[in-house]
This record gives C-alpha cells, structure tokens and sequence, in this order.
C-alpha cells in the first residue's frame, strides 16, 4: 500500500490529478483514490504554457529572418517548439482522462489488495521511478543555477523576455521528464506484481495453481489497460526525448567542432547526457514485464509437472487449459499499437539520433557555401 502512495507525490508536482486517501471504514481502515487537483493542476499549467508561447514567439518574430539563416537557429526553434507540441497534449490528455486515471489507480489498489502481505527479496523496482523523478529535480535545479548565472555575467540575458521564456521552459521541461516518471510507474507495478507472483508459483504447491491464474490473468487485464490509456503519452515522449536528445548532442558536437571547450555549453551537455539516461530507465522498466511474464510463465509451467502420480483427471485437463493459455501470447505496452516499449526502442532512437545529427551537420556544411 505505501508503494502507491508515490502518486500522491506526482499530484503534488500537477502531474496526476489522482490522491490516495484513507477512510475509516468500522474499526478498519481502508484506501480509495479519488480525484484531487484536476481543474487546479491544468489552470497552472495552461496559464504557464500559455506565458511561455507567448513570450518565446515575440522573440521568435523578433529575429526570425535570421534564425531561418542558422542551422542553429532552426533547432532552437524547433527545441522550443517539441516542448509546446508535447506538453498541450499531455495537459489536455490529463484533463479529459481524470476519471479513468482514477479508476486505473484503484484498480491497482485492488490488485494491491489481492496480494496481501506477500514479501519478497528482489530488486527495488520503485528505485527506478523515484530516480526518474530525483533526475528531473535536479536537471531543474542545474539549469536555474547555470541560468542565474549567465543573467548576473552577461548582460543580454537580462531581458524580461528572455528571463521569462528560459525559466519558463524550464518549469515545462521538468513538468514533462516528471509525466515520463509517471507513465513509468505503472510497468515498474506490474513487474513488481509479476515478482511477487512468480514467488507465489515457486513455494507453493498445485493447489495454489488456479489462485495464480486468476491472478495472472488480473495483471494481464491491467496490462492492456495500461498500454491502452498511456499509448499516446508513449508517443509524445518518445518523440521528445528524440528530439531533445539529437539537437542537445549537435549543439555540444557543433562547439567541440569550432575548437571551444565542453564548458561552454554545460546545460546542453547535462541534458542531452540525462536525456539518455532517463530513456534508458525508462525503456529498461517497460522491458523488465517482459522478463517477469516470461518467468512466470516457466514458474506455471514448472507446476503442471509435481505430484504427477496423483492428479486428477479434472486436473489434467485443467493442465491442459492452462497450457494453452501461456501459449497464447501476452498483450504489449505499445505507443498507439506502432511498436513495443522495451530495450530494442532506446537502441532504435539512439541509432536515429546518431542519423539525425549527421544530417544536421551536413545542413551546416550547406550555410557555409556562398
């Protein structure tokens, strides 16, 4: 139960519009999530996203002939530009899917419920949403210093334009690697659910074998559930993190290139580095249900075949109706049903990364030429 209250922290931070709350229900107490914030979280948002826009477009109309003559100025629109594309969707998703965020938070609160006490030794799958969420605090925290920084030494950075579009930003940028923790949440349940059931399979005996079924095809449904709901914030993300990624690394390439040092760009370097970092939790998370799923199934397999002297008929047929149904296969977390979210994506991205900065350099050797 203490686990899901890691989503009241996500409502905190105007990511979740879900709370956990405790009623006292006779002498017992119980647990429900209930919507909280929703209007609030989506008025801050909207009034922050809407004084960003609008301050980084008068700095856009204000040098736009000459951005347009950079490849560098292109990619700074185009970095300023991925955060308005992927953070309207994600308030706008937030606001109209407040009730089915409730309802998917306590349908893991029951499943929660299903399991018990059951303790197990394994791998804090938690550790990886509470470093997602430590990443995009501290990413926060580097980039306000450094901004601070440049304000007080430089005096171009002292425009209120510029104060307010950079800072701006910032807060939108948190407030989206915040969203991707929260998204990630869910397969890290899943595999934790899966560990504990796999746990169930192997100490106890055939009797146990329809609970862990039943429980089995549970997780699935909350699976698909998930896959369901998320796949377009997969898509978004996904394509943020692309983005981010290839113009952040070009900017550091780019400097390196002109014979500066690293320190110039300390920003790009730290973000296009945690960027990275993060995919890597965060595709390693989704592809860990895959590796839990597929030990499970070997676990049920592995009853099917104890005290086989003493079974039933009934229970030799039931065998068989289980053997069919680990044969099927298991529902995926997609992006919209265009591709799985597991390890092959971050090394697919990586790849198209590498792709895209090379074409970025090569639109650089073309504003050279007279």
């Amino acid at each position: 139960m203490e686990e899901l209250e890691i989503l009241n922290l996500f409502n905190h931070f105007l990511v979740s519009p879900v709370q956990l709350h405790r009623t006292e229900q006779q002498k017992s107490n119980s647990y429900i999530f209930r919507n909280r914030n929703l209007l609030w979280n989506t008025a801050v948002l909207s009034s922050l996203t809407l004084v960003s826009a609008t301050s980084a477009l008068l700095l856009v109309l204000h040098d736009f002939a000459q951005l347009l003559t950079t490849v560098m100025g292109v990619i700074t629109m185009i970095l300023y530009g991925i955060r308005l594309v992927v953070v309207v969707p994600l308030i706008c998703w937030t606001l109209l899917n407040g009730r089915t965020l409730v309802d998917i938070s306590n349908r893991a609160l029951a499943i929660e419920r299903q399991f018990g006490s059951d303790r197990i030794v394994l791998i804090n799958v938690w550790l990886l949403t509470q470093t997602q969420i430590c990443i995009a605090l501290v990413m926060l925290l580097f980039n306000i210093v450094v901004q601070l920084y440049y304000i007080l030494s430089f005096e171009g950075y002292q425009k209120a334009v510029n104060i307010v579009v950079v800072f701006g930003f910032f807060v939108l940028e948190t407030f989206i690697s915040l969203h991707r923790g929260y998204v990630q949440f869910w397969p890290a349940f899943l595999s934790h659910r899966y560990a504990k059931l796999i746990s169930r399979a192997a100490y106890k005996h055939n009797h146990s074998l329809q609970t862990v079924m039943a429980l089995g095809s549970d997780l699935e449904s909350f699976k698909r559930k998930c896959s369901s709901i998320f796949g377009l914030m997969q898509l978004l993300h996904l394509l943020n993190i692309f983005v981010t990624c290839s113009v952040e690394a070009y900017i550091v390439f780019h400097v390196v290139d002109m014979g500066l040092g690293i320190h110039y760009v300390p920003m790009n370097l730290v973000a296009a580095l945690t960027y990275g970092a993060s995919f890597l939790i965060y595709t390693y998370a989704h592809n860990l249900v895959n590796v839990k799923e597929a030990e499970l199934k070997d676990a049920l397999k592995s009853m099917q075949y104890t005290n086989l002297k003493r079974q039933s008929r009934d229970q030799k047929d039931f065998y068989d109706l289980v053997n069919l149904k680990l044969m099927m296969e298991s529902p995926k977390i997609t992006a919209c049903g265009l591709f799985e979210i597991n390890l092959q994506i971050f090394y697919n991205v990586f790849a198209a990364i590498i792709t895209y900065i090379v074409i970025l350099f090569q639109f650089r050797g073309f504003e050279k030429s007279p």
